[in-house]
């Protein structure tokens, strides 16, 4: 047992932490009310509408005001980029990491997924490979960034070429 003087050691560290963490939350809670405190210019008009011209006519797809930028575009055009319809597939796909098992096959949702050879290995045999399962009910295995196999819904397989992911 501990006898009265360790008692109070003890006693007087865990005064002096709980001290040390009281003076650490005040000196956080000053720190915060003075940022609260800076006194910022003073302006008849609010910051969003410094952004924003006010809207000046009506969008003829909606019923809803347009809204431009205060501030015109360095560059014409439009800063929107076509993505193409495969990297929105793979983009929202579920992903799932598996192991191959040893007959070269991967099990995902009940199904067994037979992995066809590759010119890449000669087998995959407890590799670590994603499953993706896309919106349509087709799956496609990948090791890496390499798509190793596309399978139908009921797990037929439907390409056996390799290709780089998205």
């Amino acid at each position: 047992m501990h006898g009265p003087k360790s008692a109070a050691r003890l006693h007087s560290s865990a005064l002096s932490t709980l001290r040390l963490i009281h003076r650490k939350r005040a000196a956080v809670a000053s720190a915060c009310s003075a940022l609260c405190r800076i006194d910022y210019p003073r302006s008849s008009r609010s910051p969003a509408s410094l952004m924003w011209k006010q809207p000046t006519a009506l969008s003829p797809r909606s019923s809803g005001p347009i809204t431009t930028p205060a501030i015109p575009a360095a560059e014409p055009g439009s800063a929107f980029v076509p993505v193409s319809p495969a990297r929105w597939q793979d983009a929202l796909c579920v992903q799932e990491e598996r192991v191959v098992a040893n007959d070269n096959t991967v099990v995902f949702q009940g199904l067994r997924l037979q992995l066809p050879r590759s010119r890449l290995r000669p087998h995959f045999v407890k590799a670590k490979v994603r499953v993706h399962q896309y919106c349509d009910g087709t799956h496609a295995i990948f090791h890496g960034p390499q798509c190793l196999a596309r399978y139908a819904y009921d797990g037929d397989l439907i390409a056996e070429t390799a290709k780089w992911a998205a």
